[in-house]
């Protein structure tokens, strides 16, 4: 009998989002996913962040789907760590980036459409993609627009269209 309940014990620490409360709210799965994430659970926060995204939906909360494919895109790019080993994968993480921009571009947030656009393409550089690289790259400059950013929300940005820039030259895009 003990013997069935360490088993048990061990069978709920080691499932990937043990101990984390179940919420039918998906921003408090992402909240949760996060911590999981910083903590060196990847697999735990991809679990909440697909738990999250179909809540995401049911809402038609634009800003909190794009945030979880954010996070979808950080996670693939994290990759290893030590305690739940996961490989890196470029291309899913860039897809996701894209994902998100297509939503902040949808609600006209084009910096934040810049910006993911720009991770993708440094995602895809890491991956035999540079065509999509590229494309996602010359996409990024073409969304950044300082007339439409909202400067209450956000400061010095002048730095953004450099950095793209350094990015297609890293890319080595035309």
């Amino acid at each position: 009998m003990l013997v069935l309940r360490w088993l048990a014990i061990l069978a709920l620490v080691s499932c990937a989002a043990a101990l984390v409360p179940e919420s039918r709210d998906p921003q408090t799965k992402l909240n949760q996913a996060a911590t999981l994430f910083q903590n060196g659970r990847p697999v735990g926060a991809l679990t909440l962040v697909k738990q999250a995204v179909p809540l995401f939906e049911e809402k038609k909360d634009q800003e909190g789907l794009a945030r979880a494919y954010l996070a979808y895109g950080d996670i693939y790019k994290a990759g290893v760590n030590n305690v739940e080993p996961i490989l890196p994968n470029f291309t899913a993480s860039a897809e996701s980036y894209v994902r998100a921009a297509e939503i902040y571009h949808s609600m006209k947030f084009f910096l934040s459409e810049s910006m993911y656009l720009w991770f993708a393409g440094s995602m895809y550089g890491k991956t035999d993609k540079k065509a999509e690289a590229c494309s996602a790259i010359a996409r990024s400059i073409k969304a950044y627009d300082p007339k439409a950013i909202d400067k209450t929300r956000y400061e010095h940005t002048e730095a953004l269209p450099e950095r793209i820039n350094l990015e297609a030259k890293k890319q080595g895009c035309p």
